[in-house]
């Protein structure tokens, strides 16, 4: 029977390979997929620690937390702004073809930001911190501080899942009928979290576990796309409102917000898909 002590050490051990796997790569020349794989790491890691929050090391967990929190930033800035102009450069098919000679220049100051997000990122990597953050998450992978060792994870599975799926529940709920663009960027956050507590449990609850989290990876995919296009309507509006290239950037702006709202429509639909009670039996 497997322990929650090798629940949590192989759950956290495949983040940690990938970062660790990502490591010259990210030092040497990192591009858009390495970066991207690497928040993913970094993101899947602070939420196990989250999820197995009742039954590991407090302490231990806040610290190495709070230091991939920092990686989490530089790493989400440069991964951003990636987002950001590939949107962008997307929507430039949808111009106009006179708007498309333009929308180069248009697109000039965007380009800048992207360059000075992965100067940043190269000078977080050339900090010790950064040397210490992998080796803390190698020794967390290797032997993690587990209140309970050898208690059987069968036996905490309903408690952990339950825990976070509260959490979700109540998001979705205090948003009401017509949530903000900023609670389903909050609903997302919590789903992806769901999603990843899932996607632990698979080795012990086997399909269910498995059909449950590609429904968390659904809604999650669905609000993260809603989130880019708010995040890209805003960011054209404040780079070129009033400028030059004013014009472009009101159909960028236009084009980002129809995309929204279309996404934001598809919300209770996919909600309503994760949501019903059968899905819960893995763990109920």
């Amino acid at each position: 029977m497997v322990t929650i002590f090798e629940l949590v050490r192989a759950t956290l051990a495949e983040p940690v390979a990938c970062l660790v796997r990502l490591d010259p790569v990210l030092r040497s020349e990192p591009g858009a997929d390495a970066v991207h794989d690497a928040r993913v790491a970094v993101r899947k890691l602070r939420s196990h620690l989250r999820t197995f929050r009742p039954v590991v090391d407090a302490a231990w967990a806040a610290a190495l937390s709070d230091d991939l929190r920092w990686l989490a930033g530089v790493l989400g800035a440069a991964r951003d702004a990636d987002v950001l102009l590939a949107g962008l450069d997307e929507c430039v098919e949808d111009l106009p073809l006179d708007d498309r000679r333009l929308a180069a220049a248009a697109l000039a100051p965007f380009r800048l930001r992207r360059e000075a997000a992965y100067r940043e990122l190269g000078q977080a990597l050339r900090d010790p911190r950064y040397a210490r953050l992998i080796e803390a998450a190698r020794a967390a992978a290797a032997t993690p501080r587990v209140r309970l060792p050898q208690r059987p994870a069968v036996t905490l599975i309903p408690q952990l899942m339950r825990r976070v799926w509260k959490k979700l529940r109540r998001r979705v709920r205090r948003s009401g009928s017509q949530p903000t663009d900023r609670d389903l960027h909050r609903i997302r956050i919590q789903a992806k979290h769901m999603r990843y507590a899932a996607e632990a449990m698979i080795p012990i609850c086997g399909n269910g576990a498995r059909r449950f989290a590609r429904r968390a990876d659904a809604l999650q995919d669905l609000l993260g796309k809603q989130h880019d296009a708010v995040s890209a309507s805003i960011a054209v509006h404040d780079q070129l409102a009033g400028g030059a290239h004013a014009f472009i950037g009101g159909e960028f702006a236009a084009l980002e917000r129809a995309a929204a709202r279309d996404l934001r429509d598809r919300f209770p639909c996919c909600w309503r898909r994760l949501a019903g009670p059968k899905r819960r039996r893995f763990w109920v």
